[in-house]
């Protein structure tokens, strides 16, 4: 029960009724309940049992009637005081999820004629759409209307390009507010989004175009932060898409290529940016106040607001990232989008739980809430409505942003059929695609056949897993504790055959049961954004070394990626040896 709240009622069961009471208020008086559905009293209902939980009486009603998504339910007490029902648990059902589904546009669909607002909200018994137009500070409020589907919708005439909107839904007796999680664009910290017209956006090139189709295999993938690639440069609107776009940039003595140019000096083919859309931690309006990497979604459609010149613009932040995806194609280079589809930043505030509740995010058999993230919640990917947002989030990507590969965060959360549903749209768009995530098994509630895990790759071989095997192999353990552990070509010779079964992509049968069933499945790395640099874990491994002899093996660790079967990947900073002062999780760590 919330805080402060004396009586509360939750649907616990499609058919099973849990009230709560603080014992100070109540008196134990009674343990029968009026039950409302929209207004109406339709019966006295009497608690089957009563327990004691600390200062809280629980009242168990077993009903012989079953809730109705969209109508609004309340029961009163002996005191005649009235509590809102909430239905939310219906929406964990199967029943749920086959009853309410929709394939009809989501979000601002619009024209210069017109623009449809729909939005998936099934539990709710009201919704409303707020708009403001360019300029104004009022909002003007309009009723939408339910269709079968649990959606509300509603068509408003005239060019509503550049109009803010939200919704407000009544649900489970309260109003709640919400942007559009299918809007493609958002103001500064995502409070409300914006309209807007696709053709703008379309009208100029992502670049794609004139690219040579480059198939997976001969990938050399670079992963780097939008904003550490610029922020130590003395430039205007350093730290975003616009300031990464730019050629001719050089560092501040002027004798080295940076940003764009400098990423094109390398030799690689794809450059992985860590994660790009809508997240939380980061003020929009003051982005050099904070920093993260980004693992803390909001919206899965809207470009990040601190990333923009302008965080207020509907259309800074979508230009300047379709700006970003075509000076890369034009250098050679292609771009893969860090992608973060298994958690929530701020699951009670985020748009998916408010519109409807219970739905998006998955449940233990005891009814709380899966953490197998670790991060207070994991996106519910089996149900329609969430694999649907998830696909359409990475077309959307492929098709506005130039999207030529997706890395997955802690890809283990998501259920296999997604990713095969995913990775069969995505090829629709290209062939080459570069699909590949973090396999990792981790606790979430659900079956460990069903996961996207390295322990399953040979049953989906087009996806591509981080190598946990080939990291340790090469380099020794990456955990704060296995600092001192050495890899082979960090000096423990003993692992000559462990070095030869990681550097065939684990694939071949090498006295090892294979990993992969094919080379392109293996992510060959020894550093990433996680955890230690490869330079501060050989400070500690082979301690004693002269730092000339450090930088040696640096070398000689990125030539065995290089030349090892698999796609090899490397962090910013690692062919020279970059340290972050022994931080291993510098995610908030700021610009250094």
């Amino acid at each position: 029960m919330e805080n402060g709240k004396q009586l509360s009622a939750v649907l616990t069961g499609v058919d099973t009724l849990t009230i709560y009471a603080k014992k100070g208020f109540w008196a134990e008086k009674s343990s029968s309940f009026r039950l409302y559905e929209d207004g109406e009293d339709i019966g006295l209902y009497r608690a089957m049992s009563t327990t004691t939980v600390g200062d809280l009486l629980v009242f168990t009603i077993l009903l012989n009637r079953r809730f109705v998504p969209g109508r609004e339910y309340a029961i009163s007490d002996i005191k005649n005081e009235f509590v809102p029902v909430d239905i939310s648990y219906l929406a964990r059902t199967e029943e749920f999820d086959k009853t309410y589904r929709c394939d009809k546009p989501q979000g601002a669909i619009y024209t210069r004629e017109s623009t449809v607002f729909r939005l998936f909200t099934p539990l709710a018994n009201q919704a409303f759409l707020l708009l403001r137009k360019p300029g104004k500070k009022t909002w003007d409020t309009y009723d939408m209307v339910r269709e079968d589907c649990g959606c509300w919708s509603i068509k408003i005439s005239g060019d509503l390009d550049r109009y803010a909107y939200y919704y407000i839904v009544h649900v489970n007796g309260e109003y709640r507010q919400a942007p559009d999680p299918f809007g493609f664009s958002a103001d500064a910290n995502s409070r409300h989004s914006y309209v807007i017209a696709p053709a703008k956006v379309l009208a100029t090139l992502d670049g794609k175009q004139d690219l040579t189709p480059l198939p997976p295999y001969k990938a050399i993938v670079y992963e780097c932060h939008v904003r550490d690639m610029t922020s130590k440069l003395n430039i205007p609107y350093k730290g975003t898409f616009d300031a990464l776009s730019r050629e001719g940039v050089k560092s501040d003595d002027g004798k080295m290529p940076a940003g764009l140019d400098y990423l094109a000096s390398l030799g690689v083919t794809h450059i992985q940016l860590l994660p790009v859309l809508d997240y939380q931690t980061v003020d929009d309006n003051h982005p050099l106040d904070s920093y993260n990497w980004g693992y803390d979604p909001r919206l899965y459609f809207v470009p990040k607001g601190s990333l923009a010149k302008d965080p207020n613009d509907p259309y800074s932040r979508v230009l300047e990232l379709r700006a970003l995806a075509r000076a890369f194609h034009s250098k050679g280079l292609r771009v893969i989008y860090d992608v973060v589809y298994n958690h929530v930043f701020d699951r009670l505030n985020n748009p998916l739980d408010i519109l409807c509740p219970g739905y998006y995010f998955r449940f233990n058999g005891d009814g709380s809430y899966s953490n197998g993230s670790f991060c207070g919640n994991d996106l519910e990917s089996r149900h329609y409505m969430c694999r649907r947002l998830i696909v359409e989030s990475l077309l959307h990507l492929a098709k506005w942003y130039g999207a030529d590969g997706f890395r997955f965060d802690l890809m283990g959360i998501i259920d296999i059929d997604t990713m095969r549903q995913a990775e069969a749209e995505l090829r629709k768009i290209d062939s080459n695609i570069v699909i590949y995530g973090e396999g990792w098994d981790m606790p979430t509630a659900l079956s460990s056949d069903r996961r996207t895990t390295i322990n399953n790759a040979k049953t989906i071989p087009q996806i591509g897993f981080f190598s946990d095997f080939y990291r340790d192999v090469i380099k020794g353990g990456s955990a704060k504790d296995k600092l001192g552990e050495k890899g082979y070509l960090s000096g423990d010779i003993n692992r000559r055959e462990d070095f030869k079964f990681a550097y065939s992509a684990c694939c071949l049968n090498l006295n090892r049961t294979p990993i992969f069933a094919q080379p392109t499945q293996c992510i060959s790395y020894a550093e990433c954004h996680d955890n230690s640099t490869l330079w501060d874990k050989l400070k500690v491994c082979c301690a004693g070394e002269a730092d000339d002899v450090l930088l040696k093996r640096v070398k000689l660790i990125n030539a065995a990626i290089c030349l090892s079967a698999g796609i090899p990947f490397f962090h910013a900073g690692q062919e020279f040896g970059e340290s972050k002062g022994g931080d291993e999780n510098s995610f908030c760590s700021g610009d250094g």
